[in-house]
Formats: structure tokens, sequence, C-alpha cells
């Protein structure tokens, strides 16, 4: 009976993280239409010092026809107090303990100023940055000087990151590192200093 139970349960949880993956997300988003034609219209979130905001990108959220190509996203609204202001964004594996086919949402950045014109869009170098005391979760981060005119911040990815593999160090695997793939979503987290 307890094997049984350990069986079911098992087979549960992998069914229930087979929602999670990149394949499923690539054909949602292709399906769905834009949410807004212009970036005013984007729904914009507070984005205060100190207060950040962690999110789960994905078929629940809107998606944005962007010049990179479509993409779910997540758009902030920049609460600062000073023009010397950094933005931390991480991003978050998923489905690294029960699917092999894990993956990780990779942002592409982009400002704009406050009557809604793009000042930058970028695709950062993410480091990684492990769990404390080895106690809690990895995750990919990057700190990024916002510039003095920027008033917005989209969140969001292209066919380009998409194509990308992000990697961690990890001694138990073969040559040292994990690889993990991309996908159209993920969990993500904007932090304002």
């Amino acid at each position: 009976m307890k094997t049984l139970f350990i069986i079911i349960a098992s087979v549960l949880i992998l069914t229930g993280c087979t929602g999670f993956l990149p394949p499923k997300h690539e054909a949602t988003l292709a399906s769905t239409r834009p949410c807004c034609e212009t970036f005013s219209d984007l729904p914009f979130r507070a984005l205060n010092m100190g207060q950040p905001i962690r999110a789960f990108v994905g078929p629940d959220t809107p998606t944005f026809l962007f010049p990179e190509g479509k993409s779910y996203f997540l758009a902030v609204r920049l609460n600062r107090v000073s023009d010397s202001s950094t933005l931390i964004i991480r991003t978050y594996p998923q489905n690294m303990l029960y699917n092999p086919d894990g993956h990780v949402f990779v942002p592409r950045i982009t400002f704009l100023s406050s009557s809604y014109s793009v000042i930058s869009s970028i695709s950062p170098e993410f480091t990684v940055q492990g769990p404390r005391y080895g106690i809690g979760e990895s995750a990919w981060r990057v700190d990024l000087p916002i510039p003095p005119q920027a008033n917005y911040v989209i969140v969001h990815t292209s066919d380009m990151e998409r194509s990308r593999t992000m990697r961690m160090r990890d001694h138990d695997q073969p040559g040292g590192y994990l690889y993990t793939r991309t996908g159209p979503a993920g969990e993500i987290e904007v932090e304002l200093q």
C-alpha cells in the first residue's frame, strides 16, 4: 500500500510539472493575442525602493509584440528617490528538481521615458547568485544602472534570448556546470535600490 501511494504521488507531481515546460508555453505564446498596441497601454505595477516584486510571467500574464518578438512580460513604473538608482533583476530556474527539462526565463530589459519612448533595450549578462550558506534557492542576477530619464521598465524576453542556454556551477555535473535551457515563461524578481 505504501509503495502504491508513492507511485501515485510521484505521477501526480510529475504530471503537475509538465504544465511548466517551455514547449507548452511556446505554443500558448504563439497563439495568444497581444494585450496592447502601444507601451502606454501596458499594465504597469509600481516598483518602490526596497520593495521587490517577484512574479511568474507566463500564460496567465499578458503578452506584447516587442520589436524583438512576442513575449510575456512584467512592466513596472519606477518610484525612485534619486537619479542614481540601480535595478536588480533575478530570474529563477523552474522544474530543476522534478524535471530534467528544467528551464529559465532569460530577460531582456527595456527602459522607457515618461512619454513611453524607448531609451534602451538591452540583453544583459547575468551572473549566478547562489544560496546563502547553501540554504535557499539559486538565481541568475544582474544589477543595472537606471538611465536618469527612465520612468518605466519592461522585463520581457525575445526570440534571441529564448535560443540561449544558461549555466551555473554544479560540481555534481559532468564538466562542473549545470546547463539550463531557456523558455518564454518563468519566475522573475525586480528590485529598485
